[in-house]
């Protein structure tokens, strides 16, 4: 049991976190935890725990770990008020967030988001080419031409979807592809 004191967010994302990829190492499927938040969202507070798996994060995946953590949490006590626990993948959209996603994901579309503008605009979209040893984030646009960005440059970086090339049959017409 943890004593009474109040513990900064940090902490208790540090914590939770451990607590998370203890239950997850017990697993033999490759799900491992990402990352952690714990904020405060129109007066209510949010323990988040978002997973990821080399495949796909499921919802039993999901599930199953939200069950367990939420048992220890209540064992722990870190959390002396109320708070909603959400376990869920990052999303197609996921976040950047450290300098190994940027290999992780090299090839994949990405929006880089700048606190400087680079070239005329604060926003980069492309392919992502990795990060350089130097820490510069290379994104290859759609034009054919490469950009580099020092990673300090990049304020929000996340992995994007084409959504012009998605395509789902509803009542027997293709929809999300073609002019209407």
């Amino acid at each position: 049991m943890v004593e009474a004191t109040a513990l900064s967010r940090s902490e208790i994302e540090r914590r939770v976190r451990s607590l998370a990829e203890t239950i997850v190492g017990q697993r033999s499927d490759g799900l491992f935890v990402d990352w952690v938040e714990y904020r405060r969202e129109g007066g209510r507070w949010y323990l988040r725990v978002f997973l990821d798996h080399p495949k796909a994060v499921t919802l039993e995946h999901c599930q199953d770990v939200a069950r367990e953590l939420g048992e220890v949490l209540d064992r722990e006590d870190l959390i002396d008020h109320a708070y909603n626990l959400e376990v869920s993948s990052p999303g197609l959209e996921r976040p950047l967030r450290r300098e190994g996603d940027f290999e992780r994901f090299k090839g994949r579309l990405v929006t880089l988001r700048l606190f400087r503008p680079l070239n005329g605009g604060k926003v980069v979209s492309g392919r992502l080419a990795g990060l350089s040893p130097d820490g510069e984030v290379a994104v290859e646009l759609e034009e054919g031409r490469t950009v580099r960005v020092a990673l300090a440059d990049v304020a929000r970086a996340n992995l994007a979807v084409d959504w012009r090339h998605i395509t789902t049959t509803a009542g027997g017409r293709e929809s999300g592809g073609g002019d209407r």
